[in-house]
């Protein structure tokens, strides 16, 4: 869904300096979500490894939370 967003502005009309700085944030967009994403892969790979019930475990933490307070 975040993806597509971006993929929607770009069909908004803009002129001339402004649709080219559009362009130029897409592509910085489109560069740090390849940095991010195996970030999230090895922080979500690690929650799925930190998945120990707790005393204290409350229902409304999902794996990620666990892992950065658990």
């Amino acid at each position: 869904m975040v993806a597509q967003a971006p993929r929607r502005i770009e069909a908004l009309p803009l002129p001339g300096w402004y649709a080219h700085r559009r362009a130029d944030l897409l592509g910085l967009l489109d560069e740090l979500d390849k940095r991010i994403r195996p970030l999230d892969e090895a922080v979500r790979e690690a929650a799925e490894d930190n998945q120990e019930p707790s005393a204290d475990d409350a229902s409304w933490r999902g794996p990620i939370v666990s892992l950065a307070y658990g």
